[in-house]
């Protein structure tokens, strides 16, 4: 993995932002789960006055109020449920900050950083930067060198890369209006390109950035820029034949993984 120089400034989300995910998905999920537990209790306990079979209808306090609703509720699975869903708001956090970008910028190259995923583009092979809704490393005639969703604050990231001397970033992409919806049937797209894209959809879904990054890569050798888009309540993923880029050595590297000390394999880093 590549070392940032001394001179480069590394930006990541606002420390605000990341304190609001850490804070306020796990008081959301034991907020949650404390709701759920306590409203199949209350349920349970008066949902049917009368149990199957016959006989007696259960005891109901006559308490009224909350105070009353409080007071049949046993405890003990409250607390369990709470602690659940603190589990799970924590895990949901601590996936979507290690999802979120980190840009390290310096005169000589920009990287990017995400999940699993990293990124570097030389500055001189670069012609253009896109900030918007992704960030994008442009070379000649637009040619596509690196594409990663943008969670961080545009303004800073502008600012970072003018004191870099990097050009001025563009707020909309080359081509917009071209971008087309992936079909897995739309005959434009060779066979090779739609096996590629089903298999970054799986990856996106996965969550497994590095493959879908690679994916991206391999894409990109072939002439197509790829990025998503949400709509409805789904991401989407879009295409735009552009000129072929081949990325050279310097922005793509291989790191060995290792687990308890021993090598078990290579990822696109």
């Amino acid at each position: 993995m590549s070392t940032p120089d001394s001179q480069a400034t590394r930006l990541r989300s606002s420390p605000p932002r990341q304190l609001a995910l850490l804070v306020g998905l796990p008081a959301a999920g034991a907020l949650l789960g404390g709701i759920v537990s306590a409203t199949f209790q209350w349920a349970a306990r008066h949902g049917t006055s009368t149990p199957p079979g016959g006989g007696a209808p259960p005891e109901t306090n006559t308490t009224p109020g909350l105070t009353g609703i409080i007071s049949t509720i046993d405890p003990a699975p409250v607390l369990l449920w709470v602690g659940i869903g603190l589990a799970v708001g924590l895990i949901a956090a601590l996936s979507l900050m290690r999802e979120r970008l980190t840009a390290i910028i310096s005169a000589a190259y920009l990287e990017l950083r995400w999940d699993d995923a990293v990124t570097r583009v030389p500055r001189e092979l670069t012609e253009a930067l896109v900030v918007g809704a992704d960030v994008v490393a442009l070379g000649p005639a637009n040619a596509e060198l690196a594409r990663v969703r943008n969670t961080l604050s545009g303004t800073r990231l502008r600012a970072a890369l003018a004191q870099h001397g990097w050009p001025e970033p563009l707020a909309d992409e080359p081509a917009e209006p071209e971008w087309n919806a992936w079909d897995p049937r739309d005959r434009r797209l060779s066979p090779s390109a739609q096996r590629f894209l089903a298999a970054r959809g799986s990856a996106l879904r996965d969550r497994a950035s590095a493959d879908a990054e690679h994916l991206r890569r391999a894409l990109v050798s072939q002439g197509l820029m790829i990025r998503e888009r949400r709509v409805s309540r789904s991401w989407q993923q879009q295409w735009l034949a552009v000129r072929v880029a081949t990325l050279p050595p310097s922005a793509i590297r291989v790191r060995t993984v290792h687990v308890t000390g021993s090598p078990t394999g290579s990822v696109i880093d």
